[in-house]
């Protein structure tokens, strides 16, 4: 097999960069550095928020700018929840970066890997328009290109 183009080295590098810092913000999340209002759906991911905020047309409304301070109480299944997104995120790093080197070892190269990696990019178009329907502008527009650059990478690595 012929050794991979730049543009499948480049792709897997900044997928795997990506896909590192969005582990470390899924962390910063669990340990409620970051507010839990820039990520999953922009939400305030209480139980029982609807009924708290009947009435009310966005979650966001009464927390202007995403505040940091107004995230003190995170639920802990929410928290849950980012660890395990943090674990994905890295089990997808390393899935790109076997998908991206099997060329060094083609007899070894499993099949699964293949489909695992258009599975994940198939999943990286999904978050994508996931991240678009967001009520928090960040996870909208940062969150949202960065699911776009990944989703790109993801492409160019699987048709490798």
């Amino acid at each position: 097999m012929d050794p991979p183009k730049k543009i499948d080295v480049a792709a897997t590098i900044v997928a795997m960069i990506l896909f590192g810092g969005m582990a470390v913000v899924q962390l910063l999340l669990a340990s409620r550095i970051l507010p839990s209002t820039i990520a999953w759906g922009g939400g305030r991911g209480r139980a029982g928020s609807e009924e708290r905020k009947e009435g009310s047309q966005d979650q966001n409304e009464d927390y202007e700018d995403e505040d940091i301070d107004a995230d003190a109480d995170t639920p802990l299944w929410l928290r849950i929840a980012s660890v395990i997104a943090a674990c994905i995120l890295l089990g997808m790093a390393y899935l790109v970066y076997a998908r991206a080197y099997l060329y060094r070892y083609p007899e070894k190269s499993h099949k699964s890997v293949k489909i695992l990696s258009w599975v994940i990019t198939g999943f990286l178009g999904l978050n994508f328009l996931g991240n678009l329907a967001s009520t928090s502008n960040f996870e909208r527009y940062v969150f949202g290109s960065v699911t776009l650059v990944l989703c790109i990478c993801c492409i160019i690595v699987s048709m490798s």
